[in-house]
């Protein structure tokens, strides 16, 4: 169970560097509109991943 939890943050951390870059890339060009978008899902998904690590933590000694 709690392996599940690590590999879902595993996967959220790694659509956190996905939107980070794409921000970089928006922001260069210019785009502030995308740029906000790509910084909402970055704070979201950052906040997910460590919901989920500390789940993969807590669960086993919860249940």
């Amino acid at each position: 169970m709690n392996q599940l939890f690590f590999v879902l943050a595993t996967f959220a951390v790694a659509i956190v560097i996905l939107t980070i870059k794409m921000m970089f890339k928006a922001k260069k060009q210019g785009n502030m509109e995308n740029y906000r978008i790509y910084e909402i899902t970055t704070y979201l998904f950052a906040a997910i991943s460590i919901i989920l690590y500390v789940v993969s933590y807590l669960a086993p000694k919860l249940f």
